[in-house]
């Protein structure tokens, strides 16, 4: 322990708090991590499904990358406060508040949504998934995920970490089948972001590590959160708000 505090201190460890990429330009072990299960998720739909339309909130640069470019056969890019988006849309307005008047137009009709690392940036979690809910169709597939081991980064809010089970409530309530909820990781790879060492570091053991579901991740220590769900129903804020305060009075 010693020698861990003396290299800390002499800031001797690979990777600097960037969250995302390592001094060397090597990923931190969430998005190592994150970045494959992306990939994992793209290719076991290449086979099972096609997919008119996706859409991902941010800069679209995950539906970039392989296989997505082949299943999808449009792509859109959501962001509000980002130049590079497409479409201009605030996760913080019902549909009926969006400035950006081809939101409405496109409600409804996509087949995929992608959001990752979004909603701690998200001061009303339960508004931004009912918004994300309205832009799915009915069996529309949601990719998600959100840190639960991270600095504070902003850009530019950051306001909560959710555990696994807040994330399956979250998406219960938001009108979605949750499919898939794992919580990555353990506390060797928290230890190891929060210390700043890169996940290729790790064993693939270590970036293997993971429990599954509600029950499964109970007491368990995780990194980050990776959930796939599918659309089953519309909500409306009040729902989802109502659903979900309804669950935590229990």
């Amino acid at each position: 322990m010693d020698i861990t505090s003396e290299l800390y201190h002499m800031k001797a460890f690979p990777v600097k708090m960037a969250g995302h990429t390592t001094t060397g330009g090597t990923l931190s072990p969430v998005r190592l991590a994150m970045d494959r299960w992306h990939k994992q998720v793209g290719e076991s739909m290449q086979t099972r499904r096609n997919f008119a339309i996706c859409g991902e909130t941010g800069d679209g640069h995950f539906l970039k990358r392989e296989p997505y470019p082949v299943i999808c056969k449009k792509r859109v890019s959501m962001d509000a406060f980002d130049a590079r988006a497409d479409l201009k849309l605030n996760l913080m307005k019902e549909l009926s508040q969006q400035k950006d008047k081809n939101i409405l137009k496109m409600a409804g009709t996509l087949d995929m949504m992608v959001s990752h690392q979004v909603i701690e940036h998200v001061a009303e979690p339960l508004m931004a998934i009912g918004v994300i809910n309205a832009m799915l169709s009915s069996g529309g597939l949601f990719i998600f995920s959100m840190p639960f081991i991270a600095q504070d980064h902003r850009g530019p809010t950051d306001f909560q970490r959710y555990t696994v089970e807040k994330v399956d409530l979250l998406l219960s309530c938001g009108g979605f089948q949750v499919d898939s909820l794992i919580g990555w990781g353990s506390a060797l790879t928290s230890i190891a972001f929060l210390a700043g060492v890169g996940g290729e570091a790790l064993g693939e053991k270590d970036l293997q590590e993971e429990c599954k579901g509600v029950e499964g991740c109970y007491n368990k220590v995780y990194s980050a959160i990776f959930a796939l769900a599918t659309k089953k129903h519309n909500v409306t804020f009040r729902g989802v708000s109502d659903c979900a305060a309804g669950v935590t009075k229990k």
